[in-house]
């Protein structure tokens, strides 16, 4: 069985969720639970990221979040549409 990035990104972030969707989600829909959770486990990263000590973060670090956000919602949105955008990075591509 050869391994997709997303089911590989998923073991190494939590070896837990890895086996739960491997011996308890569908068959089919088991790729997509793999790509679902290694897209979000990239957004918690990436908003995590630098976010320094304090709860509070500065103008700058909040609108690159908020910007980063607001990309990751136009692209579901563009899903629900059935379009995929040119310029999506790898791990936007697992969204869709």
């Amino acid at each position: 069985m050869i391994k997709s990035p997303a089911s590989s990104i998923t073991k190494a972030a939590s070896k837990q969720t890895y086996y739960t969707i491997q011996f308890l989600v569908d068959r089919e829909r088991v790729d997509d639970a793999y790509r679902a959770y290694a897209y979000f486990r990239w957004v918690d990263d990436l908003l995590d990221a630098d976010s320094g000590s304090g709860p509070v973060l500065s103008k700058g670090e909040a609108s690159v979040r908020r910007a980063f956000l607001e990309r990751q919602k136009s692209l579901v949105e563009s899903c629900y549409r059935g379009e995929s955008p040119r310029d999506a990075s790898i791990q936007e591509k697992m969204l869709f």
